[in-house]
């Protein structure tokens, strides 16, 4: 049986990570904040080893609405953890995110639900935004998850797949973590 260990811990000022983020800048992402969330360190392990992920933090509706829209991309050790109060049953979309995620949604206890890869959704040319909205959200059904889910790891598109774990069959997952204080 493989072991997942997924252990979210707040960054201690010994080792402040940091993310090398580089935003898109084209007329759809203007309006966009390119402000970088609290970071956390989540420390997965997969059958002993040990794998970091710097994880911007996104906790208030606007924060977690945001998401990675308008990122160029994610690092390998980079990711986003979203936070919920209770428990949530819409799926994330990939409206102005234009590089492929990994999803791991979790329940209430930090348990993995399902994991997901989410590929962009790309506005085409001549495409109006209130119709590519709509088609991202349509889209948006294929990532729904069987139960309620609290909180969400995105990790960068193949994640999961690179390190061994391609469904939650199989394998013994346990999440903690502390977030970060803004």
């Amino acid at each position: 049986m493989a072991l997942l260990l997924l252990i979210f811990s707040a960054c201690s000022a010994e080792s402040e990570p940091a993310l090398d983020v580089n935003f898109i800048d084209n007329v759809d992402c203007r309006d966009v904040s390119q402000e970088i969330l609290p970071l956390t360190v989540v420390e997965i392990s997969i059958n002993g080893t040990l794998h970091e992920i710097t994880a911007e933090t996104a906790i208030t509706p606007a924060e977690r609405s945001r998401g990675l829209m308008c990122r160029e991309s994610l690092g390998q050790s980079e990711g986003m953890l979203f936070v919920y109060s209770g428990s949530q049953f819409n799926p994330f979309w990939m409206f102005n995110t234009y590089f492929p995620i990994d999803i791991a949604y979790l329940n209430e206890d930090g348990k993995p639900i399902q994991l997901k890869t989410m590929t962009p959704c790309p506005r085409t040319d001549g495409e109006s935004r209130a119709i590519w909205r709509g088609r991202c959200a349509t889209e948006a059904n294929e990532y729904s998850v069987p139960a309620g889910y609290h909180y969400a790891l995105e990790v960068e598109g193949g994640w999961f797949s690179k390190n061994g774990v391609e469904t939650l069959v199989g394998h013994e997952i346990e999440v903690s973590w502390d977030l970060p204080t803004k």
